[in-house]
């Protein structure tokens, strides 16, 4: 487990870890967050917990498609509901 509040954290993970991020270092930019997540499916991740809040009012639902068509667990909010599961 992880926390990573970057938005080039791809690099320092090896796979199979669970990513927790308050989004901070992605803004509330969706082109970005796309991207992070993208990253993390292609490092392997087990899965990302984002907490919703100021940077991430709601999961954009281009992440939310693209994290269910890599059949990826996300989820929002601490960690307590199921986006993908």
């Amino acid at each position: 487990m992880h926390v990573l509040e970057v938005s080039d954290a791809a690099d320092l993970l090896h796979g199979e870890e669970l990513i927790l991020t308050t989004g901070v270092g992605l803004g509330r930019n969706d082109e970005l967050a796309f991207q992070y997540v993208r990253g993390l499916v292609e490092k392997g991740v087990s899965g990302l917990c984002i907490e919703l809040g100021k940077y991430f009012p709601e999961v954009p639902e281009r992440v939310r498609a693209f994290a269910d068509a890599c059949q990826q667990f996300v989820t929002e909010g601490a960690c307590r509901k199921a986006i993908r599961a």
